[in-house]
């Protein structure tokens, strides 16, 4: 079973979907720390009600509240 990666790497696009059941940790993963920060950060972005909120600063409350967030999206075990 394969589904679309907008991930924005190279190659086909899909990845497998192989975490059997069992496993002591997970195989496939949706994507990484940085990966969920930079699409939370490209959605500021892009949305125009946010736009006004340029700050990209790490010590900034609205930048470490996506910080959290993606390590809330970022399992690995």
């Amino acid at each position: 079973m394969s589904r679309e990666c907008d991930c924005g790497g190279t190659g086909t696009g899909h990845r497998p979907i192989e975490n059997a059941p069992g496993l002591p940790e997970l195989v496939y993963r949706v994507g990484t720390h940085s990966s969920f920060v930079d699409a939370l950060r490209r959605t500021i972005s892009a949305t125009p009600a946010l736009r006004s909120l340029t700050t990209r600063e790490l010590d900034d409350p609205s930048m470490a509240l996506l910080d959290g967030a993606a390590s809330l999206l970022d399992v690995r075990r």
